[in-house]
């Protein structure tokens, strides 16, 4: 018989997730949110040590600030959690510092497809920026949707969109938004790339194409309904990759992780009442990364152009959500602060997504060397 403490790591295994590597670069942050990567009821039960020769281990996670001489290096990460009887969950993963000239005289251009959070616009700017800083590569987005306030921001996120909407929302009349990619073929539409480019791109194929999708997907799936409703997302995420790979053969794909929620049920409170909740939502996200990461490790040993981005581990869902000030309650006039959307990030949160977002196209155009 194993002793206790064998028994208990072993048990608790699916509660952490980390994913294969993450991407870092000079004058970036990279974190790792403990929250994001173990799954529980009461974080306050549990110590968190990351094992890193590169960054620092803070209570509530890892963060690393590469500096030039990091540049080039891989650095193993551990991280454990613990509890008063010792180690009960595990994971590894490796850190990549890229040299902030990654790409130098490279031109590319990016498509970004995804739901509210790419609509949002926020961190596909914040990509733009980073772009823009580093002065080392000429990077032009595509897509058919923009915003007045995000000049040159150019993607095709949707709001309330799905893996499968893009390929089901088909163009007719009474239809305001229809799929961009669903052209006439015969008596009904069909997925068409190329005729998207020439309408949207001026024909030129993208050299990335990155996806961040599945909040909408997994939403309001149950106890009940879980593991058939993470079954059903990928595979309408592999009818989506799939038509886009038959017409792209060359592009880069990237899937990023379906991002979690805030911390707060406050939160969860202030946008659906009482019907839905944070702790449904991280269960329903939790179980669609881990899946996701072992789905697509398959896939991309036969696609060598298709990755996974990890978009899920640095958010800080304490603190860069949005929040409003509210009474504490009617007979108490003091004002709290209380976060006020469950999975919709603040400025600062989406500036880290992008901030992902662009560490991992940083690291793609560094192995292009």
């Amino acid at each position: 018989m194993k002793p206790f403490l064998s028994r208990l790591f072993y048990s608790k295994q699916k509660q952490i997730m980390l994913p294969d590597a993450i991407y870092a670069i000079p004058g970036v942050e990279s974190n790792i949110y403990y929250k994001n990567i173990f799954l529980t009821v009461n974080y306050a039960d549990y110590i968190f040590e990351a094992k890193c020769k590169a960054g620092r281990n803070d209570q509530d996670r890892w963060r690393f600030l590469p500096q030039e001489e990091d540049a080039g290096k891989e650095f193993p990460l551990t991280v454990q959690v613990k509890n008063q009887h010792g180690i009960v969950a595990e994971a590894t993963t490796t850190v990549y510092v890229v040299p902030a000239d990654a790409g130098k005289g490279k031109n590319i251009t990016l498509l970004m497809v995804g739901d509210s959070l790419t609509d949002a616009a926020v961190f596909p700017a914040r990509v733009k920026e980073l772009f823009d800083q580093d002065n080392n590569v000429d990077l032009t987005m595509i897509g058919s949707r923009t915003k007045e306030e995000f000049p040159g921001v150019i993607h095709e996120g949707h709001s309330g969109w799905s893996w499968s909407t893009f390929l089901l929302k088909v163009p007719k009349k009474e239809e305001k938004d229809p799929s961009k990619f669903l052209f006439p073929q015969g008596d009904g539409f069909a997925f068409d790339l190329r005729a998207y480019l020439d309408r949207y791109c001026n024909g030129k194929m993208p050299d990335f194409i990155t996806f961040q999708l599945g909040v909408n997907d997994v939403f309001c799936a149950t106890d009940a309904t879980r593991k058939q409703c993470v079954a059903k997302i990928l595979k309408n995420a592999d009818k989506l990759l799939a038509e886009f790979r038959k017409q792209a053969p060359e592009a880069i794909i990237g899937v990023g992780f379906t991002t979690p929620s805030s911390c707060s049920q406050d939160a969860f409170g202030f946008c659906y009442k009482c019907d839905y909740t944070m702790w449904g939502y991280a269960k329903n996200q939790f179980l669609l990364i881990q899946k996701m990461q072992s789905h697509f490790a398959k896939k991309m040993k036969k696609d060598k152009k298709l990755f996974m981005i990890p978009t899920q581990v640095n958010l800080d869902r304490d603190h860069n959500f949005p929040s409003t000030e509210e009474t504490i309650n009617l007979g108490n006039p003091e004002k709290v602060i209380r976060i006020s959307n469950g999975v919709h990030p603040a400025t600062a949160g989406y500036r880290q997504m992008g901030d992902t977002l662009y560490t991992w196209l940083k690291y793609q155009l560094f192995k292009m060397k």
